[in-house]
């Protein structure tokens, strides 16, 4: 009976010890999540949740870099926030997360938003750049995605986030297109439940523009699921399918 107690002491030991190693396991993955002390499996990528600087924010290893920075109060506490698109160093096709770090009152900033599909990839599969230009920046505590195509399959698109009840959300899509013969600017405000087409006639002398606005119904699109690009397109085509 003593010998079968201590066995069963020494497993219980090995046990403790396994739980205790994967519950406190933080490494480089797949997958992206904001430092945990769950347990991590083998696709997940982990970033700190708190630090003095943005470069506090990356990953253990050397895989990401700090592409793109912008500072300002997105949360209106009159304190600077950073938010921050990250680049992988070893995938130039590879997704670019953006990390929203929001500063407490000790000057540290803690990592309160992850997206990983606001910001596309730089580069196709193909070796194309998707975008010509980009840029970040917080104006009057909106975060403004800023992308520059060509104007053709890839146009222009710009998207507006603001925190609202302490979340991020999507608040307004603009793109740009130009295709055989015409100019096609798409204006989107989520929270008028307003989409405006402008379709200027590139073929006509007096290059005419014609407008028409869409009455839609408010939607809620959280940063961290929000594809802009999907949503403003798939709001016309149902838009113009009960014109």
């Amino acid at each position: 009976m003593k010998k079968i107690t201590i066995v069963s002491l020494i497993i219980l030991t090995l046990f403790s010890c396994e739980k205790q190693k994967n519950e406190t396991l933080i490494e480089e993955k797949k997958s992206l999540i904001i430092e945990s002390t769950e347990t991590i499996t083998e696709t997940e990528i982990v970033f700190p949740k708190t630090g003095k600087k943005s470069k506090d924010f990356l990953p253990k290893s050397n895989t990401y870099e700090i592409q793109y920075e912008t500072k300002g109060d997105l949360n209106n506490d009159n304190l600077i926030d950073v938010a921050i698109v990250l680049r992988n160093l070893k995938d130039k096709t590879a997704e670019r997360p953006i990390l929203i770090l929001l500063q407490n009152d000790d000057r540290t900033f803690s990592l309160a938003k992850l997206s990983t599909i606001a910001m596309p990839e730089e580069f196709s599969d193909d070796n194309f750049k998707n975008y010509d230009s980009e840029s970040i920046e917080i104006e009057d505590e909106v975060l403004q995605i800023n992308l520059y195509g060509s104007g053709g399959l890839v146009g222009n698109l710009f998207s507006h986030y603001k925190f609202i009840e302490n979340e991020m959300v999507l608040i307004y899509i603009e793109t740009y297109n130009v295709g055989a013969g015409s100019w096609q600017n798409l204006y989107y405000d989520l929270q008028k439940g307003e989409l405006i087409e402008e379709i200027t006639n590139t073929m006509s002398e007096d290059m005419t523009t014609k407008d028409k606005t869409f009455k839609v119904n408010k939607e809620h699109h959280l940063f961290d699921n929000a594809v802009p690009n999907d949503i403003i397109f798939n709001t016309l085509n149902s838009s113009e399918s009960n014109w």
